[in-house]
C-alpha cells in the first residue's frame, strides 16, 4: 500500500494497554492506523507481532508501514504472518504513523468478521536505548548506569526546551510580520479611503460649479 495515505479505512477497533505496548485487532480488508508526534533525530524503535484468530487467522496476511510527516516510507514489510523489530531516527518532526493491514491470502474470500490481533510496542528517545546492551559492551556498575540513565533524560529535557524556545521564537517571529502587514495594510486602506473622500469631494465641487450651484 506504499506511502498512499488514504485512510478510508482507519479505523481503530481496539486499543488496550498490554504491558508496555498496545492490541490491536484488524479487521480483513481493513487498515489500521496508530500516530506518535516524534522530535527531529529522535531513536524509534519498536516491535510487532501477530496472534491468529483461531478458525481463520493462518488465511490472512498482514502488510506493516511505517511513514513519516512528509509521507516517506521508513519501514515496510508486506505479507506477512512473522513478528518483526524496526528501529530508525527521525529525519524530521511531526507525526509518525504505524499502520498494519489485514489482507486475506490468495483464493481465500474472506468473511467480514475476520480479525488478526497485533501486539504492537513503540519507544523512542530516552526509553528506546538499550541499557543492558550498554552495560555488557562498557562494563558499567549500577550505579554507573543510572547515572547514565540520568544524563541522557536531562540531555533529552534540555534539547526539548532548546526545542520549545526555537518554536516560541518562530511563532514571535510570525505574530510580529503579521502584526506589521496587518498595520501597514490597515494604513494603505486608510490613505485610500481617505484619497477617494477628496477626489469624491473634488468631483462634487466642480459638478455644482459646473451646474452654478454654487
Amino acid at each position: 500500500f506504499g506511502v498512499e495515505m488514504h485512510f478510508r479505512s482507519l479505523i481503530l477497533l481496539v486499543c488496550c494497554s498490554f504491558g508496555a505496548g498496545i492490541i490491536l485487532e484488524v479487521p480483513v480488508n481493513e487498515r489500521v492506523c496508530i500516530g506518535e508526534f516524534l522530535e527531529m533525530n529522535e531513536l524509534v524503535v519498536g516491535k510487532f507481532s501477530f496472534h491468529d484468530e483461531p478458525a481463520h487467522g493462518k488465511d490472512m496476511l498482514m502488510d506493516v508501514e511505517v511513514v513519516d510527516p512528509v509521507l516517506t516510507s521508513v519501514y515496510t514489510k508486506f505479507k506477512t504472518t512473522d513478528s518483526g523489530k524496526f528501529a530508525f531516527t527521525t529525519k524530521t518532526f511531526g507525526d509518525y504513523t504505524f499502520c498494519f493491514k489485514n489482507t486475506p491470502r490468495e483464493g481465500i474470500a474472506a468473511q467480514p468478521d475476520w480479525f488478526k490481533s497485533v501486539v504492537f510496542e513503540v519507544k523512542h528517545g530516552v526509553d528506546a536505548k538499550d541499557y543492558t546492551k550498554m552495560v555488557q559492551t562498557e562494563h558499567l556498575s549500577v550505579l554507573e548506569l543510572q547515572l547514565r540513565r540520568m544524563e541522557d533524560v536531562v540531555k533529552s529535557l534540555h534539547e526539548e526546551v532548546i526545542y520549545m524556545k526555537t518554536r516560541e521564537h518562530s511563532m514571535r517571529n510570525t505574530t510580529d510580520s503579521t502584526h506589521s502587514r496587518v498595520v501597514y495594510f490597515a494604513l494603505f486602506s486608510i490613505t485610500v479611503l481617505f484619497c477617494i473622500g477628496m477626489w469624491q469631494l473634488w468631483h462634487l465641487k466642480r459638478f455644482f460649479q459646473a451646474k452654478k450651484l454654487i
